[in-house]
């Protein structure tokens, strides 16, 4: 591809250099002879006169052995610049539709192919010494030679399918003005096309500024009868309380429970009407973007739609100054529903659960938050001198309470599992985190590391604070790696997508490489649903064939809900729990037994050792 340098250079195609033959007499030269120069870029053809008078282009490749000395007088050379000139063609009122002429115009680069062509087609005509061919006079005479052609192209076609659907792409004209400019020693690559009516435009934008007023006036009555509206509960609300309040014939406790119900019901009915408020007042934002963006398309404001950004998650343009947030990197909607729901998440608490069977024997975590971070200990006062925002480019992340305690676990000779003081110690208190961020593409994992002591990611130091990407399958080292004499301990990181959509992430699973992680000990945050089944697919796994009784794949599924963890058995699936056969979806909570055919899951509350001692 051609450089800035030449094609912002390309003004001149064509140019004029005329030279004086020395004269010679009894074959001796009375002066010095001139000679043009060879340029980059460009080739030099002399204009020779036949002895028919007829005239012809010869290239010449080396001034000083190519030119003749036969004849006195002037010698005229065009140089023809042959690097990719920036260009633009114009076709006034090519195109007439709704009583409005259309303007049409092509830009893109225009590079000379076969130079005596040119010059036969229009060089010689055009360039003069003091007055060069230059690259609008060459424009605007191809644009004349072409305009039939280009006026029976568009016919065919609508303005909509030309203008907004792009009916006739630029490689469709790139391939068909090939044929049409190889006659002229040209070629052409379309990189832009525009229609513009003046007329139309000012039609159009009126129409739209019309129905743009409409919908912001409908709009604000639906704002305003929102609020009407919560004003009415509140009155409501009032009346039925007093009421209450006065009705001699309740007790107190009757009284106080009533009032206790209202109260519920109003807050409830209240938070209803501020959500769908907001969502009224968002929804006459988004309008205002989108009306300004399709002024400036419509006005071809090419500068404000290249600065314009849009929210990875939702698409909405952000105008006014308005930025993606630093973390999340969503517009300040979507951050604020996902820390929402984050927050809500919180409340979930972290299950334990047992599942036992023929060939069976796991112990796994579930945590509905979409941030995990572990480190050496429970309680956060234990770390409080890192209990302020982190540096690098982690500093909107608080430290909280660790959602994982990890320590070195190790078998002894008797069989029981014990904690390895000196590599437990080598874990921070708070050690690192991992969380599902979402993406334009798709949600992606990022790991950071907090510790002294450091961690890897595949072999590779982390550079402490700060989020690293982490790949759907990797290995996260928590301190210092295992040796032959010092075991230390890993995270297997498996990450599980939407089959039928590989943006969403459904659920990563963690998975111990020391002692417990022989036990079959792993952690599994549920970002939206984890399935149960003898698949690779599932993050919850049960025995294959040939390892005892076989629950089918997949067996179920386990998904986060307002409430907690919920199990739903997958169709033509059956299930017990607590003794009694149902269809409907389960509330995981402790002290819950679920019969997978010959296998049972124990569902327990996650306690503090239950993470690093079995």
């Amino acid at each position: 591809m051609a450089s800035e340098e030449a094609i912002s250079a390309g003004l001149t195609v064509v140019s004029v250099e005329v030279f004086q033959r020395t004269r010679k007499m009894f074959g001796f030269s009375m002066g010095r002879d001139e000679r043009p120069v060879l340029e980059k870029d460009s080739d030099l053809y002399l204009l020779e006169f036949t002895p028919d008078t007829r005239h012809q282009f010869r290239m010449i490749n080396n001034p000083l052995e190519d030119v003749p000395e036969e004849a006195d007088g002037q010698m005229r050379f065009y140089r023809v610049r042959k690097h990719p000139h920036l260009c633009s063609f114009s076709f006034p009122s090519i195109k007439e539709e709704a009583g409005h002429g259309w303007d049409y115009s092509l830009e893109g680069c225009l590079e000379v192919t076969r130079g005596v062509d040119l010059l036969k087609a229009i060089g010689e005509a055009y360039a003069q010494p003091k007055s060069p061919l230059t690259v609008a006079v060459l424009s605007a005479w191809l644009a004349e030679q072409i305009r039939s052609w280009v006026h029976d192209a568009v016919a065919s076609h609508s303005l909509t399918e030309l203008r907004d659907k792009e009916a006739l792409p630029g490689e469709w004209w790139n391939a068909h003005l090939k044929y049409r400019l190889e006659e002229y020693g040209l070629q052409l690559r379309v990189d832009r096309q525009a229609w513009t009516s003046a007329s139309a435009e000012a039609a159009e934008a009126e129409e739209r500024r019309k129905e743009h007023f409409q919908r912001v006036k409908r709009q604000r009555e639906e704002e305003r009868e929102a609020e009407l509206q919560e004003i009415r509960s509140n009155q409501a609300y009032e009346d039925e309380k007093n009421r209450i309040e006065a009705d001699a014939t309740l007790s107190e406790a009757q009284r106080n429970h009533q009032l206790e119900v209202l109260r519920l019901k109003h807050q409830t009915e209240t938070e209803a009407l501020k959500a769908e408020l907001e969502k009224i007042r968002r929804r006459t934002e988004l309008e205002t973007g989108e009306h300004a963006l399709r002024m400036a398309r419509l006005r071809q404001n090419e500068d404000m739609l290249r600065q314009v950004k849009h929210c990875p998650q939702c698409d909405r343009p952000l105008l006014n100054g308005e930025v993606l947030d630093k973390t999340l990197n969503l517009c300040e909607w979507c951050a604020e529903e996902y820390r929402n729901e984050e927050m809500d998440r919180e409340e979930i608490v972290p299950l334990r659960l047992c599942i036992s069977g023929p060939g069976a024997d796991a112990t796994v975590f579930l945590f509905a938050r979409r941030t995990l971070q572990w480190g050496r200990c429970r309680q956060k006062d234990l770390y409080s001198h890192l209990s302020k925002h982190p540096q690098g480019d982690v500093q909107d992340y608080e430290i909280r309470e660790n959602d994982i305690v990890l320590r070195v676990m190790e078998g002894d000779a008797s069989g029981r599992v014990r904690s390895h003081r000196e590599r437990s110690l080598a874990i921070s208190g708070v050690h690192g985190a991992l969380t599902v961020l979402p993406g334009r593409k798709k949600e992606t994992i990022k790991v950071v590391d907090f510790s002294s002591s450091g961690g890897y990611l595949k072999k590779h130091r982390l550079p402490r604070g700060k989020w690293q990407p982490c790949p759907d399958n990797a290995q996260i080292t928590v301190g210092p790696a295992s040796t032959a004499t010092l075991p230390g301990l890993g995270l297997s990181v498996r990450v599980f997508r939407d089959p039928d959509n590989e943006k969403r992430v459904q659920s990563v699973k963690l998975e111990r490489d020391d002692f417990l992680g022989e036990k079959h000990h792993s952690y599994v945050m549920v970002v939206r649903e984890a399935l149960l089944g003898s698949g690779p697919d599932n993050p919850l796994l049960f025995p294959r064939n040939g390892e005892g009784a076989v629950a089918p794949h997949p067996w179920g599924r386990i998904y986060v809900a307002r409430n907690g963890f919920m199990f739903e058995r997958s169709p033509g699936n059956n299930f017990v729990s607590d003794g009694d056969q149902t269809n409907s979806p389960v509330l995981l909570e402790p002290g819950v037994e679920v019969r997978c055919g010959d296998y049972v899951i124990e569902v327990n509350a996650a306690g503090e050792r239950d993470f690093y001692e079995v």
